[in-house]
């Protein structure tokens, strides 16, 4: 059973993006409930795709093919993907600091 702090069923139950990619930390890491990688990447997933806002969500998917965990197959180059997106909307990015050429 989830803890206090985690987000509510009713904001998971209506898809909210940072709830998710909460509950997906949380099952990757074994925060407050039982540790399973593959719930942790469902989730993770589908809260990589709604945002690029939070990192989180794209890291710990990242970690997951960086290994090979949670039922998928270890894959350095998609974990470069998964982060791709957060890269893009960070206010360090090199896209936005002239580091190639346009």
């Amino acid at each position: 059973m989830l803890r206090q702090h985690c987000p509510s069923r009713s904001h998971i139950d209506q898809g909210h993006m940072n709830a998710l990619g909460f509950l997906g930390a949380h099952y990757y890491v074994g925060h407050g409930v039982e540790q399973d990688k593959m719930k942790a990447v469902r989730f993770l997933t589908v809260s990589s795709k709604l945002t690029a806002e939070d990192r989180r969500p794209h890291e710990f998917l990242a970690r997951c093919f960086v290994y090979g965990e949670g039922g998928v197959e270890r894959s350095p180059i998609r974990a470069v993907y998964c982060m791709k997106p957060t890269a893009e909307e960070s206010e360090f990015s090199p896209h936005d600091k002239g580091f190639y050429a346009k």
